[in-house]
C-alpha cells in the first residue's frame, strides 16, 4: 500500500472513516487525552513508511505520541467532514491517522471523525478503536475513572509470528496456488464496459435487506447438514447470482480473510485481513448440492494460501494497476459471521456506518448475522451501477440461498 500511496499520491481509496456521535457534551481537552493513550496503546498508529534508497528498504519508525494529528473544529459542517476524509495521507513524513473533534452540523451531537490509512487498520481495527474510545468517554461522561487494561500484543509481533510460522517456502507455494487458480482469468463485472474506467471518486450508494430469523436458521441448519460452512453456501449463492444475471460460466470475485486466527491478537489494531479471490466454474446442469461441495473446496484451499503477498500476486499474474480500483476484482463479498447493535453496548454513541467510503470496486456485498437475522447490505457506485440492477442481484442472490432450501438437488440452472 506504501507503493500504491508512491503510484498515486492523490488517490483516497484506502482512506478508511470512523465516525463516532454522542448524544452527550465532550470535554475536548479529555477527549484529546484518551486520544493520546488510545494512540500509545497501538503503535501501529503511531508509525511513519520511510524509504532508504541507499539500501533500497522501507523503514517503519514509531513516533512517540505527544504530537498526533488531533484537530478540534467546533461546528463541523458536512463538506468539512467530506474534506477530512478525502486528504491523503503522507505515509513518509507522519502517522497513518488523523481525528477531527467538534459538534455535528446541527449541533445535536458531538462529533469525533477518525480517519486511518489501511495500511494501519481493517474493518475490525475500526470496531476496537470505537469500542475503546466510547467506553473512555462515557466513563469519563460519568466521572468514572478506570485504568486501561492490558494493551494487546502490537501488530508487529503478529507479522513476525506470521513470518516465523510460514516458510518462505510455504509462502511461495502460496503464491503458485494464486497465480495458477487466477491465470487468464477475468473480473466478473455487472458493466463489461466499465470495467476498464478508473474509478471516480463520489459518495457509494447503499441499500440492505435482512431475511427473518426462521429463514436464517433454516439456512445455517442446511449448511450443517451438508457438511459445509455457512460461508461456503453464502459464496455458492453469489456466484449463482452473479452467473444467472452475467451468463458467464467463470465468476471471479473478491472475499476476505480476516487474519485474526490467534486469540491473543483478536484487541490488536492492524492490517489484519487479506483479500481472497473466488473463482468458480458454473454449470447450470451441475446440481445444487454438487455445486456446494466445489466451493467448500475452493474457500478452504484459498484459506490454506491466505497468507499468500497479494502484491507478489498482481505482480506475477501482470495485472494492471488502476487507480481506485482492485486489480483482481470487480466485485467484493465480505461475510462476518456475527455482529452486535452497537447502542446495545455503549448508550449515548452512535457509530454512523453510511459514509462516503471510498469502494475500490464497482460493488460491494457485506452478509452478517444480526440478531439472529442474515442482513445482506449492498455498498455500489452510482456512476456505474443503477439501483435496479443492483436489486435485480440482491433478488438473485435471496433467491439462490432459498433454492438450496426448496431444491437443494436440483440443478444451477433450474
Amino acid at each position: 500500500m506504501w507503493l500504491l500511496r508512491r503510484l498515486f499520491p492523490n488517490d483516497t481509496s484506502y482512506n478508511i472513516p470512523i465516525r463516532l456521535e454522542f448524544s452527550f457534551d465532550l470535554d475536548t481537552e479529555i477527549v484529546v487525552d484518551i486520544l493520546t493513550d488510545l494512540f500509545r496503546r497501538h503503535a501501529i498508529l503511531r508509525t511513519k513508511y520511510r524509504y532508504d534508497s541507499s539500501s533500497s528498504t522501507l523503514l517503519q519508525e514509531i513516533e512517540g505520541g505527544d504530537d498526533l494529528p488531533i484537530v478540534s473544529g467546533g461546528r463541523i459542517v458536512e463538506s468539512a467532514v467530506v474534506d477530512f476524509v478525502d486528504e491523503p495521507f503522507d505515509l513518509d513524513a507522519g502517522p497513518p491517522i488523523r481525528v477531527l473533534i467538534g459538534a455535528t452540523e446541527d449541533r445535536s451531537n458531538s462529533l469525533i471523525l477518525i480517519v486511518a490509512h489501511h495500511i494501519a487498520i481493517d474493518g475490525e481495527s475500526c470496531l476496537i478503536l470505537a469500542r475503546e474510545l466510547s467506553e473512555r468517554l462515557i466513563d469519563a461522561s460519568n466521572n468514572v475513572t478506570k485504568a486501561w487494561s492490558a494493551a494487546p500484543p502490537d501488530y508487529a509481533s503478529y507479522v513476525m509470528d506470521t513470518l516465523a510460522a510460514d516458510s518462505i517456502a510455504s509462502r511461495e507455494l502460496s503464491v503458485a496456488y494464486w497465480i495458477n487458480h487466477l491465470a487468464h482469468s477475468t473480473p466478473t463485472t455487472l458493466r463489461p464496459e466499465t470495467s476498464e474506467a478508473a474509478i471516480v471518486e463520489s459518495k457509494p450508494a447503499r441499500k440492505s435487506i435482512r431475511l427473518s430469523p426462521d429463514e436464517t436458521a433454516e439456512l445455517r441448519t442446511f449448511a450443517f447438514r451438508s457438511r459445509v460452512s455457512f460461508y461456503t453456501l453464502i459464496c455458492a449463492s453469489f456466484a449463482s447470482a452473479l452467473w444467472s444475471l452475467t451468463a458467464e460460466s467463470d465468476i471471479v470475485f473478491g472475499s476476505l480473510s480476516s487474519g485474526r486466527t490467534r486469540r491473543k491478537y483478536h484487541k490488536t489494531v492492524g492490517l489484519f485481513a487479506n483479500a481472497l479471490v473466488m473463482r468458480c466454474a458454473v454449470d447450470s446442469d451441475l446440481a445444487r448440492t454438487d455445486f456446494l461441495q466445489q466451493v467448500q473446496s475452493l474457500t478452504s484451499t484459498a484459506y490454506l494460501h491466505r497468507h499468500a503477498p497479494f502484491v507478489d500476486v498482481v505482480r506475477r499474474l501482470g495485472a494492471r494497476r488502476r487507480p481506485g480500483r482492485n486489480p483482481l476484482f470487480d466485485v467484493m463479498l465480505a461475510h462476518h459471521p456475527e455482529a452486535t447493535e452497537w447502542g446495545d453496548s455503549y448508550p449515548g454513541v452512535e457509530l454512523v456506518r453510511d459514509l462516503r467510503v471510498p469502494l475500490r470496486f464497482e460493488l460491494e456485498v457485506q452478509t452478517q448475522i444480526i440478531a439472529n437475522s442474515l442482513q445482506i447490505t449492498t455498498r455500489y457506485r452510482p456512476e456505474v451501477l443503477s439501483g435496479h440492477e443492483v436489486a435485480k442481484l440482491v433478488t438473485a442472490f435471496v433467491a439462490a440461498l432459498r433454492s438450496y432450501l426448496d431444491h437443494p438437488d436440483g440443478p444451477i440452472g433450474g
